[in-house]
């Protein structure tokens, strides 16, 4: 496979989606890529957005944002193909909850995925399909990269080409959308409708289980220690996107607090412990 400065050697595939399938390949010197492909010719749309997601993270550089080395063309049995490379990352999420995580290493995951939207946002950029398949890592690393941007609704000012991401197509994977993407009344997405399927992670990440109503499995029962992250989910499992705790900073800010004031509640009540573990003389007259 070529591009403009370099060539590599496809290994084997590795990943394959509705927007591309994706083979780890090898240069030269031996270092290892991932080069993700969609066929050029079988849907115009596809395309399009597959070249929207190009200019989108080539021009937006950011760390948890997937990063995008080269681009080329590429023809295999007669079909032509659209390509680009970018790092090879060993897991997504879904295999790091499978090989199980620290809860402290969850909260760290999380925030970063938020760092990642928060940017994304910035830019006008919505994501519209979050969920774990689409979140990589580097090998030994918490630190988490949002990949696939294929289906996202872009500001604008970055289209290259004129097309618009409708409500109705179909996602990979639509356990985690929000409500509104359901509604065939509604006719686009917010910001906060990743912010929604983000918390949908959180609590999986947790216990295992993707909330769809109430009684679900609570981050608490799993975790004591960090029950303050329940508060925290429900004021982003709004079924109204208006009523989601947003914007990002103010999301990290309130988990920080709560994360102080719980520490502070656990540090009374052993104290409280202490105290009433302890035993007064009877003939103990205080000295006011």
């Amino acid at each position: 496979v070529h591009t403009a400065f370099g060539s590599s050697t496809l290994v084997k595939q590795i990943g394959v989606g509705g927007n591309g399938q994706v083979f780890e390949a090898k240069e030269a010197d031996g270092e290892v890529f991932a080069i993700k492909f969609l066929v050029k010719n079988e849907s115009a749309k596809k395309l399009k957005r597959f070249k929207n997601e190009i200019n989108f993270c080539e021009n937006h550089p950011h760390k948890n944002i997937v990063q995008i080395l080269d681009r080329g063309y590429a023809r295999f049995a007669n079909v032509d193909y659209v390509f680009y490379v970018m790092p090879k990352y060993e897991k997504t999420l879904r295999q790091k909850m499978k090989d199980g995580m620290t809860s402290e290493e969850k909260v760290q995951i999380f925030i970063g995925i938020l760092k990642g939207l928060k940017f994304a946002h910035e830019h006008k950029a919505i994501h519209r399909d979050i969920k774990p398949e689409n979140i990589l890592f580097k090998e030994n690393s918490n630190e988490p990269i949002i990949c696939d941007f294929g289906i996202a609704h872009f500001a604008e000012e970055d289209l290259l080409t004129v097309i618009e991401t409708k409500l109705g197509d179909r996602m990979a994977n639509f356990w985690y959308a929000a409500p509104e993407q359901y509604s065939r009344n509604e006719n686009k997405v917010f910001y906060s409708t990743d912010i929604y399927s983000a918390a949908l992670i959180l609590n999986e990440m947790f216990t295992g289980e993707i909330p769809k109503a109430s009684g679900y499995k609570k981050i608490q029962d799993v975790d004591e220690n960090y029950k303050y992250l329940d508060e925290i989910f429900e004021r982003l499992f709004k079924q109204n996107p208006d009523e989601r705790l947003y914007p990002e900073d103010a999301i990290i800010t309130e988990m920080k607090l709560l994360a102080v004031k719980h520490k502070n509640e656990q540090e009374i009540a052993r104290l409280q412990s202490v105290i009433d573990d302890s035993i007064t003389p009877e003939e103990f007259v205080p000295n006011i």
